[in-house]
């Protein structure tokens, strides 16, 4: 019982870890960091560091960047918000059956283990679509033999297809979901382990009654 409940106590302290990692890589700005030579230009899923260089097409192009977000970027967000979401109900339904001694604390890592999967899936989107969208870029104007054509006047066109590597916060979300996984892999272990504790006790006290029930019943 003792074993077990350590289990669950470590189970929801690793996942508040988590949750906090899940929160710092939505609110920080580095999702993607600027690999231009001169540009300290970062890119988050609500932030945006738009450095303080001085050139004014890549100021424009950063502050258009950060009010119009592309499709992927969007969809990381509202992967990474359910995420932490998920995270939120485990930890509440932790501490709700942690002295339970059935399986209903299951729901528990149930909760942790969807949300490794939400952020699996929204870092091989982001880590995807990044480099998809940087391959592009580089065809289009560093074919060798053809003319480079020109530029185009929208400005956030430069922010959206410039050079990029992937921030601290895209590498954040990746630290939580490591957490998530040994979260979820206590939280198994102590949903089973509390579970059959439970039956031992159970069918200890059952043999119990039933021997003084017999030795009740014996003539004196």
């Amino acid at each position: 019982m003792a074993y077990s409940m350590g289990l669950k106590a470590g189970f929801i302290i690793i996942v508040i870890i988590a949750f906090l990692f899940t929160l710092i890589s939505i609110f920080t700005p580095a999702w993607k960091v600027s690999s231009n030579q001169g540009s300290d230009q970062q890119y988050g899923l609500v932030t945006t560091d738009c450095g303080d260089q001085q050139g004014q097409i890549m100021q424009l192009s950063c502050i258009q960047a950060s009010d119009n977000r592309q499709s992927y970027e969007k969809w990381t967000l509202a992967l990474i918000i359910l995420a932490a979401i998920f995270q939120i109900i485990a930890i509440i339904s932790a501490m709700a059956t942690m002295k339970s001694e059935t399986k209903s604390f299951l729901i528990a890592p149930i909760m942790t283990l969807i949300a490794i999967i939400l952020i699996v899936i929204a870092i091989i989107v982001y880590g995807s679509k990044l480099n998809e969208t940087q391959n592009n870029f580089n065809n289009q104007f560093y074919q060798p033999g053809q003319p480079q054509p020109a530029p185009p006047q929208n400005y956030q066109y430069f922010a959206f297809n410039g050079n990029f590597s992937l921030g601290y916060s895209f590498w954040l979300s990746f630290v939580a979901g490591l957490f998530l996984v040994v979260a979820a892999i206590l939280g198994f272990i102590a949903a089973f382990k509390g579970n059959r504790s439970g039956s031992e006790y159970h069918h200890r006290d059952t043999i119990i009654m039933r021997n003084h029930g017999t030795r009740a019943s014996m003539p004196a």
